[in-house]
């Protein structure tokens, strides 16, 4: 004999199952956010690509040491270490997908959350440049969407904007 539990049960595991099964777009939770910094675009590309300089900015990741010993290129690889509370420290292997020398570096990851962040600059004038982040998750099942999507991007929105405020804190005008 069926209970109303056991069919309740089994509905809602059918609904997260096609929920998961369900692809939707991946850019609608993507946290992003940009300011003028005064600062030459060569000077913020080159402080902003020191992997020793990230934990200043960025403060999610606590340490970031490169894997290989090649320039920065599409397909060097990194490893970013994350203080997360309770957990610990947790390891994220990072790759350079994109690169525009002095321009635009993606990096992204192929763990469970599978992020992509986007480093932007782009020069104004001689003494100004537009700095611009950008992260998404590439996770695109419906479930993830409308469960962890909205808010990580909360919790990315308030950390890139943090990083911005930082960057504009260490090049005051």
């Amino acid at each position: 004999m069926i209970t109303k539990k056991s069919l309740l049960l089994a509905l809602s595991l059918g609904i997260i199952a096609v929920l998961y099964q369900v692809d939707v777009a991946t850019t609608r939770w993507e946290a992003e956010d940009f300011g003028i910094i005064s600062a030459p675009s060569l000077q913020m590309w080159k402080f902003l690509t020191n992997s020793d300089s990230v934990e200043k900015w960025f403060h999610w990741v606590s340490h970031l040491r490169s894997l290989d010993s090649r320039p920065l290129t599409v397909g060097k690889r990194y490893e970013a270490l994350y203080k997360i509370p309770i957990v610990g420290d947790y390891a994220l292997a990072l790759q350079i997908v994109e690169y525009i020398p002095q321009r635009r570096i993606v990096l992204q990851s192929d763990s469970l959350l599978k992020p992509r962040f986007t480093l932007e600059v782009t020069p104004v004038d001689e003494s100004h440049s537009k700095l611009r982040f950008k992260l998404m998750f590439r996770r695109n099942s419906a479930l993830f969407r409308c469960t962890l999507g909205p808010l990580l991007w909360f919790l990315s929105s308030q950390r890139l904007r943090h990083s911005l405020f930082l960057v504009k804190m260490l090049f005051p005008a």
